[in-house]
């Protein structure tokens, strides 16, 4: 596993990465109160076969944490992975709040707006 900070959107964000950046890639998004870590077991188990990437969401773990709920939109939210990821093709997969965000951030087109 490799693990760091990374600047999303001007605020730090700290991610976890399994596997090889060649491989296709797994976003994997934690719920509600977790953090991208909780995904540890799983991604070790992936990583021969994907490039998972857990971050920790706005919030929660080691990212950025907003004071303002008006911080915590969904636009926001999906803002935020959107520029983790950029236009690479991937798979989502989350649980708890985590599936919510491929509900409103069609990734086939990457089409989505900050509000």
């Amino acid at each position: 596993m490799e693990a760091g900070f990374v600047p999303l959107n001007g605020r730090p964000f700290y991610v976890r990465r399994w596997g090889d950046p060649s491989l296709p890639k797994l976003l994997l998004l934690h719920g509600f109160p977790e953090f991208g870590g909780a995904w540890g077991d799983l991604a070790h188990r992936l990583a021969a076969n994907y490039h998972c990437i857990a971050p920790d969401q706005r919030g929660f773990g080691q990212s950025w944490a907003p004071p303002e709920v008006s911080d915590y939109t969904t636009s926001a939210l999906v803002g935020d992975m959107a520029t983790l990821v950029g236009n690479e093709a991937l798979t989502v997969v989350g649980h708890d709040w985590g599936p919510q965000w491929p509900m409103v951030w069609p990734c086939s087109s990457r089409s989505w707006s900050k509000g």
